[in-house]
């Protein structure tokens, strides 16, 4: 089930995507952001404006691009596969980490759609241990846009984690 709901990975790290993206006024954009009630009026204009900027959606896929390798099915250079038509797969982001001692808090909307929630909290909770001093916490009520279905709860947590470290 995972696997199947992170596919759109695979499409984020591929160095065509912010072309394919970006395409006819960010219509792949668009079309992801469609169903969201936070998507509209307002909020989408600002976010058209934002994406309309030089490296704007770029900067948000280099998370990704940092954090997942793509494997290519036949060990050849993933650009190779990309430009045959070819799907790849990607490595755990979780495995072959350096610790991080920085305190971390991990804000997750329970409802996200993205992740299987059970599975991937118990997963981080028992198996991230490079992350030191992490802390979880979960909203049954918000989803993978929890910044922006809950701006206010996400500063406010954000906030009170950060008071938390230097109290």
């Amino acid at each position: 089930l995972q696997a199947r709901q992170s596919t759109y990975v695979l499409r984020f790290v591929n160095p065509h995507s912010t072309a394919e993206l970006t395409a006819l006024d960010h219509a792949a954009l668009r079309a992801i952001f469609r169903k969201e009630a936070w998507f509209s009026g307002g909020n989408r204009d600002a976010l058209l404006r934002s994406w309309s900027r030089t490296g704007s959606v770029d900067s948000a896929l280099n998370w990704y691009r940092a954090n997942v390798q793509p494997r290519c099915p036949l060990s050849c250079v993933t650009a190779d596969c990309w430009r045959q038509g070819l799907n790849t797969t990607f490595d755990d982001i979780f495995t072959s980490r350096p610790v991080v001692h920085t305190p971390t808090h991990v804000i997750w909307g329970m409802r996200d759609f993205a992740f299987d929630n059970l599975g991937s909290l118990g997963y981080i909770r028992n198996n991230v241990t490079f992350l030191k001093g992490l802390r979880i916490s979960n909203y049954s009520e918000y989803g993978h846009w929890i910044a922006n279905e809950a701006p206010l709860l996400l500063a406010t947590t954000f906030l009170e984690f950060i008071q938390g470290i230097y109290s």
